[in-house]
């Protein structure tokens, strides 16, 4: 069984001046690691301004890699759920989505906030945490093409 996600990712600009600024490669890869080989591959049709569930802990428990790409401009929120007793806090962040480049992540490790409202110590304050849920949605007119695979 595969161990590895293999992603191949480069970048180049070249400004008004015509310098050149690039970096990464098309033939040697980032190494993901996965654990458990859990694999969530779905292509959603979502109507125009319809909130869309595009990933949950019910699709997939936890992931290792992440991949999305929509055909058309978007936005998606991704929901990191505080554990423990009710009631339960939920932490959002929305990521804008350009028409076909496609958004990545690693793994799915986040931080909730929980109810310490500590902004400016975030990094020791809020508790590790997992992103629970990500919604999709968009008002581009017409109806989206979105792809989501998740490893883990």
């Amino acid at each position: 069984m595969a161990t590895n996600v293999n992603l191949y990712t480069k970048f180049d600009y070249t400004d008004a001046d015509g310098n050149l600024y690039s970096d990464g490669s098309t033939t040697t890869s980032k190494t993901i690691s996965v654990t458990n080989g859990e694999i969530f591959d779905r292509t959603y049709k979502v109507t125009n301004t319809t909130l869309t569930e595009i990933l949950s802990d019910s699709k997939i428990a936890t992931f290792d890699f992440l991949y999305i790409e929509s055909d058309q401009a978007a936005e998606i929120q991704l929901v990191c759920t505080q554990g423990g007793s009710a009631p339960t806090l939920q932490n959002g962040w929305v990521v804008k989505l350009n028409a076909g480049v496609p958004f990545v992540l690693a793994n799915d490790d986040s931080r909730n906030q929980g109810n310490t409202g500590a902004l400016a110590s975030w990094e020791t304050a809020w508790t590790a945490g997992v992103v629970d849920a990500i919604e999709y949605y968009h008002s581009t007119g017409s109806a989206a093409k979105v792809r989501v695979v998740a490893i883990g």
